[in-house]
């Protein structure tokens, strides 16, 4: 063999262990999962909810439990019975209705702290708990710092759209909101929002 036939034997060997080598790598490349796979995006759920009122009983004024403050706490509805039943049986969303709970009892007994953190725990489990901005809005207010339960009441008004009963409670709570603020202007707009519901 001359010196040119020999590179060339060798040449072509290189190509064709380099060949396979290619052959091989992109069919295990291909039968590999990727890195990375796009996630779709999450939609809001959707939680049944029963009717509004019929007008038989009494009126939510007259029956909704408030504080020394006047704060809405807790309605007829919510303080003999646990958080209501969504088809949504997830465990996290039963362990942010179960914390929700326990953090709306702590308000209730006066530890507002450890309500906050309970609370902070649920909307960590289900961003969508809007009994939990709900009771949030009602512990920043007890803390006397308004402009944070004013956070938490708009996220609670957001995810209560179309839900009367809720909606008209969250109203209330802005007004008090807003009293505690200085602007009775604001006050009063909410006020007639709650009695317009």
């Amino acid at each position: 063999m001359s010196f040119t036939k020999v590179n060339l034997s060798i040449w072509l060997r290189y190509l064709g262990v380099l060949g396979v080598t290619a052959v091989f790598l992109i069919i295990v490349g291909c039968s590999t999962s990727p890195l990375y796979t796009p996630q779709p995006v999450p939609q809001p759920r959707k939680y049944p909810y029963p009717p509004a009122s019929t007008g038989k009983g009494p009126t939510p004024e007259k029956g909704i439990a408030t504080n020394r403050e006047n704060v809405v706490i807790v309605s007829p509805e919510e303080s003999n019975q646990p958080s209501p039943v969504v088809d949504d049986s997830s465990p996290q969303h039963m362990a942010s209705l179960e914390l929700v709970d326990v953090g709306r009892r702590n308000i209730e007994a006066g530890n507002v702290d450890q309500g906050i953190s309970m609370l902070e725990r649920a909307i960590s489990l289900d961003a969508y708990n809007r009994r939990a901005y709900y009771y949030l809005s009602v512990a920043w207010l007890k803390k006397n710092q308004p402009s944070r339960a004013l956070e938490f009441a708009k996220k609670a008004e957001l995810l209560c759209q179309g839900r009367k009963r809720e909606l008209k409670k969250i109203y209330l709570l802005e007004r008090d909101i807003y009293l505690r603020m200085g602007n009775k202007d604001k006050a009063d707009m909410y006020q007639w929002k709650a009695d317009k519901l």
